[in-house]
């Protein structure tokens, strides 16, 4: 007998099976692998007939995807011999089953006719289309194909392909199983087209024919193609009091006039706007579309930007989430956060609303600006803030920015930013004094050297007036004369307060910075207290300075800007010469301050403030003194002396500067400005003689200014010297 080993394919035979039939059965069985089932063997040997119907019903029945009608296939016998008579070998006892009256020779052979089994093609059924959105299909509906997929032999699901159909004809690039409807569809019948493939056991896909489904009508009405999202930007303003930053008062006001951009999935702007004062916004963008609102610490209308000067000046901005824009009009209002967690900066969150601050407080100096002058042109500024600038100096790009200030080479404010030691984004007043000193270099002028000061400083007149301009309007810009830098740990602390109308200078004077802070914010408030009867505004005080002080033919000083303004304002002269002489100064009626009697106590190096030069005519002594200056001489009132001359006729002029005591200069340096337009050449002297330094220089006719120093007192190195001053 034969049997079937379950799931190893291993043949059991009798103990009566012949041996010769044994050596058949590989050969038998790699014809049964091959051509399918054996269900008839004819021409053989009845029993080798019996046994291969017995080995072809253990087998699998293989199908064969090519053929359809049965095989027959012929299997030639191995001829038996008998064994010789003369053998005495016993078989059973060897272990050999014994031959049997059928163990004679066979010379026949034997042949198997195999049916093959066609296999099935996979079915795709109940075809449908659904819309995702319900009701009637309109344009910006997504449809989604459904259907059943079938195989009569279970051969699993390969990947069938779908097609979608407008009015019969096929919609180039839509062969996915959902479709989103575009405009063209409207008015017409949408079908959902199946073909289905199966993955068979065998190498080789087989697949099906194709399903269409029922059609569904798309309304010619459609639904809109765009849709609008609208929102509000704001953010974290924290208060600046006396006590420090007060961050139980936080108020979340709007971000105003800010860019705002709608991107797509990847990042590219599909629609802008600006946010209104009250920070609201809305741009019009394609429905159905994944969406992000971008609001950018940015002012487009102003040219003006705030970078993180540690991250190579990346633009900051806030970030809402890529979501889409669905089928109908939405809200998404986005808020910048102050990361403030109490007793200090939340660990790892960022202090987002600090760029918008920053760009707030840049936004009410701008507006300033555009309301008395509506064709102002702002030059690009951008303002470089980090969480890492600190008041050291060093590599700007690292955050060691010194302190708070504008910087003409780049066109930037940089603003400090390190908690627990000094921040100024929310410090309003520090940022605009700031944006005062770009408005000097872009629209008006400056001549001042800079540096370090303070108030009660006695400083060179360029410097006091440059510094009193950005005090004061700071004052005029948030119209509140209170100014305070916040400081120290959790920026409780006060590092500077002062109030440019009512505080009193230490050293008043025309090298007074508070005096002239001062002087300036009471020409421009509506407050008058005594001795102050002049209210002339914003516009009289901006148009002063871009027209008539920039265009002085002295160095900028609190002299050119009361003389230019008096000119613009004459009904008010007696008023204006008023305010300035509660600041100990006698009435202002040229751009050389020649009226000035306040020599410091007597100081010899003080008056005038511009020595008169004749060209070919004797030399004047003036002395470069540091007796004036401390703690850092190089910018303090004196270090520096002033002439001025008439060039007649054009040619070369020398200038020459003779030691008369004191230390012996290093360097002289003679700073030649041609008055109108101004033009000023820095040349340095060489020396011609023990004790004596020249300078040739080409002159055309006009009215000339100089500056002359010695390089090591401008250095804050110095010592007192004093030179007779020539020109020939």
């Amino acid at each position: 007998m034969v049997s079937q080993q379950t799931g190893t394919g291993f043949v059991a035979l009798s103990s009566r099976f012949p041996w010769w039939r044994l050596a058949l059965l590989p050969l038998a069985a790699s014809l049964l692998t091959a051509c399918g089932d054996a269900t008839n063997i004819a021409n053989s040997d009845d029993g080798l007939s019996s046994d291969l119907a017995t080995i072809a019903s253990t087998r699998p029945v293989v199908e064969n995807t090519s053929q359809t009608s049965s095989e027959t296939v012929t299997i030639p016998t191995r001829v038996n011999t008998a064994p010789a008579a003369s053998s005495s070998t016993d078989y059973r006892s060897s272990g050999h089953t014994e031959l049997d009256q059928r163990d004679t020779p066979q010379t026949s052979s034997g042949t198997v006719t195999i049916p093959t089994r066609a296999n099935t093609t996979p079915v795709a059924s109940n075809v449908t289309i659904s819309d995702s959105n319900g009701g009637s299909a309109m344009v910006g509906d997504l449809l989604n194909g459904t259907y059943t997929y079938t195989d009569a032999k279970n051969d699993p699901q390969g990947i069938s392909t779908f097609r979608w159909l407008r009015n019969g004809s096929v919609i180039a690039g839509a062969t996915s199983q959902s479709y989103m409807i575009v405009a063209a569809d409207a008015g017409t019948t949408i079908t959902f087209e199946v073909i289905p493939v199966a993955a068979s056991r065998q190498a080789g896909i087989t697949t099906g024919a194709s399903v269409t489904s029922s059609g569904i009508n798309v309304v010619a009405t459609s639904s809109p193609v765009n849709v609008t999202i609208s929102g509000k930007a704001t953010f974290d303003l924290v208060p600046v009091k006396l006590t420090g930053l007060d961050y139980n008062n936080t108020v979340i006001s709007n971000v105003r006039k800010a860019t705002v951009e709608a991107l797509d999935a990847s990042n590219t702007v599909i629609a802008s706007t600006k946010t209104g004062i009250d920070g609201t916004y809305s741009v019009t963008v394609p429905a159905n579309t994944p969406v992000k609102i971008r609001v950018k610490a940015e002012l487009a209308d102003y040219s003006l930007m705030v970078v993180d000067n540690t991250n190579s000046q990346a633009l900051y901005s806030l970030d809402g989430s890529l979501t889409t824009s669905g089928m109908s009009n939405s809200t998404r209002d986005l808020y910048a956060p102050s990361g403030w967690g109490g007793n200090g900066y939340t660990s790892g969150a960022a202090r987002k609303s600090a760029p918008f601050a920053i760009l707030n407080s840049m936004y009410t100096v701008c507006e300033k600006i555009r309301a008395v002058d509506p064709a102002a042109t702002f030059s690009p500024l951008k303002v470089n803030w980090s969480v890492n600038n600190v008041p050291t100096v060093g590599d700007k790009a690292l955050g060691q920015i010194d302190t708070s200030h504008y910087d003409s080479d780049v066109v930037g404010l940089y603003i400090l930013g390190k908690e627990n030691v000094d921040t100024d984004e929310f410090d309003d007043h520090i940022m605009i004094h700031e944006w005062g000193h770009y408005f000097e270099d872009k629209f008006s002028r400056s001549d001042s050297m800079g540096g370090i000061h303070s108030d009660g400083d006695i400083l060179d007149m360029r410097l006091a007036f440059g510094e009193a301009w950005g005090n004061a309007l700071s004052g005029m810009i948030t119209d509140d004369p209170l100014y305070v830098d916040t400081s120290g740990m959790n920026q409780a602390s006060i590092g500077l307060e002062l109030n440019v109308e009512t505080q009193e200078a230490v050293e008043p004077g025309f090298y007074s910075e508070g005096s002239l802070q001062r002087v300036l914010y009471d020409l421009y408030d509506s407050t008058n207290e005594t001795g102050d009867a002049v209210s002339l505004g914003f516009g009289s005080i901006y148009s002063t300075m871009i027209g008539k002080e920039k265009n002085t033919q002295a160095y900028t000083s609190i002299f050119t800007f009361i003389k230019a303004i008096k000119e613009n304002n004459p009904s008010q002269a007696a008023n204006i010469d008023s305010v300035v002489a509660m600041e100990n100064m006698e009435p202002i009626n040229d751009i050389y301050g020649s009226a000035q009697t306040d020599n410091r106590s007597g100081n010899l190096n003080v008056l005038p403030i511009y020595t008169p030069l004749t060209v070919g005519g004797g030399a004047v002594e003036r002395c470069s003194v540091v007796d004036l200056s401390a703690p850092n001489p190089g910018n303090r009132l004196s270090v520096r002396r002033y002439f001025r001359f008439t060039i007649a006729a054009a040619g070369d002029y020398t200038i020459t500067a003779e030691r008369t005591s004191g230390r012996d200069p290093a360097k002289i340096v003679f700073n030649v400005a041609k008055a109108s337009p101004f033009n000023a050449t820095f040349i340095e002297a060489q020396d011609t003689a023990p004790n004596t330094q020249t300078v040739t220089q080409n002159l055309v006719a006009g009215d000339y200014v100089m500056e002359v120093y010695d390089v090591d007192n401008a250095e804050g190195a110095g010592a007192n010297v004093c030179f007779n001053v020539s020109i020939n």
